[in-house]
C-alpha cells in the first residue's frame, strides 16, 4: 500500500517507483474503487471530494501534499526540470495509474491474442511503463533511468 511510501528519505526516482507500485497495488486489492470513483464523479463528485479531504486530513504524511512537497524539493535541488509543475505531474501520475482499472475490459480485449491475457504480468509491465515514461519527462537530459 501507500502507507510506507513516504516513511523514508528516498530519491525522487525511488519515491515515484514506490508510489506507482503502492497506488496500483491498493487499487488492485480494492477493485471496486475505480467504478465507485467513476460513478461518484459522474454525479458531481461531492461525496468523493469530502471523503478524500477527510482521508488526507487524517493521513497528512501519505497524502498528495507530501508528494507535492517532495517534488517541489526535487525541483528546487535541480533533480528535475524547473518547468515541472508538481500538481500537473501528480495528476498525470495518478491518472496513468488509474486508467488501466477503468479501461480493463477494453485493454483485455485488445491484448488477448493466442495467449490468454495475464493481468498480473500486464500490471507489472504497466507500472514500469508509467515509471519510465513519467520519469523521463521530468529528469534532466543526460540522466540515466534505472
Amino acid at each position: 500500500g501507500l502507507s510506507n511510501v513516504f516513511s523514508e528519505d528516498l530519491s525522487i526516482e525511488e519515491l515515484i517507483k514506490r508510489f506507482i507500485d503502492g497506488f496500483m497495488e491498493t487499487i488492485k486489492e480494492n477493485p471496486r474503487v475505480p467504478m465507485f470513483l467513476a460513478h461518484e464523479l459522474s454525479q458531481g463528485g461531492k461525496t468523493v471530494s469530502r471523503t478524500f479531504s477527510a482521508v488526507i486530513e487524517q493521513l497528512p504524511d501519505i497524502g498528495p501534499w507530501k508528494l507535492l512537497d517532495l517534488l517541489k524539493k526535487a525541483r528546487a535541488e535541480g533533480q528535475i526540470y524547473a518547468s515541472v509543475d508538481p500538481r500537473q505531474f501528480l495528476l498525470t501520475l495518478v491518472g496513468s495509474c488509474l486508467y488501466f482499472f477503468f479501461a480493463e475490459p477494453i485493454v483485455n480485449t485488445i491484448f488477448v491474442g493466442p495467449d490468454a491475457f495475464d493481468r498480473d504480468q500486464f500490471l507489472e509491465e504497466r507500472k514500469a511503463a508509467i515509471y519510465n515514461t513519467l520519469l523521463f519527462g521530468i529528469k534532466k537530459h543526460g540522466d540515466t533511468l534505472s
